[in-house]
């Protein structure tokens, strides 16, 4: 596997290409940028796909910055953190459920527990927050 994948006896959990985005705006989300996807991106969770479509927008890594902490663990796993952002802001899956394939999705990356597991407990907080708010990187229908 070349992506990031990982496998259990029969089961390949994985992202089947790579992150393809653009910068479109250096200077949103407090200097994150915003990122637009050039081409789709693909996880495969034991034959189930999840597809970040091209055009998506997203922060890449939304997680707090608590500047101690984002030096220890952030600007890692940006696929997983990609197909996070979209799966919250997409309603396809619940909160946890995005949550939980996040968690999944790092270690499928080869994300060591002792950075994956803080990484997790940060975004899932977030996410607990932004829960009923819009999608805060402009892909809103309305």
């Amino acid at each position: 596997c070349t992506t990031g994948c990982s496998t259990s006896s029969r089961v390949t959990i994985m992202f089947e290409n790579y992150l393809d985005i653009r910068l479109i705006d250096d200077l949103a989300n407090d200097g994150q940028g915003s990122w637009m996807l050039l081409s789709s991106l693909t996880y495969d969770r034991k034959g189930v796909k999840y597809v970040v479509p091209v055009g998506y927008i997203t922060d890449i890594n939304s997680t707090p910055r608590v500047v101690y902490a984002y030096r220890k663990y952030g600007n890692r796993a940006h696929r997983a953190c990609v197909l996070h952002d979209y799966l919250i802001t997409s309603g396809i899956v619940t909160r946890e459920r995005a949550d939980e394939l996040f968690l999944e999705a790092m270690e499928s990356l080869g994300v060591k527990g002792d950075i994956a597991g803080p990484m997790f407990r940060a975004v899932s907080a977030e996410t607990r927050n932004i829960e009923t708010r819009k999608n805060p990187w402009g892909n809103n229908d309305e």
